[in-house]
């Protein structure tokens, strides 16, 4: 799989991510929060 960082941002509890203008796809992501380290799959259609 080849692939290049689409996004990363510092966000609060209070935020959210717009991902209304990336393009429909399957996305892994991984996300910090508090040191510990979550991963997963996106499918936006």
């Amino acid at each position: 799989m080849q692939g290049h960082k689409l996004l990363e941002r510092n966000i609060s509890d209070k935020n959210r991510l717009n991902l209304n203008k990336i393009p429909t796809g399957v996305y892994l992501y991984t996300i910090t929060i508090d040191g510990k380290q979550k991963s997963g799959k996106l499918i936006k259609k």
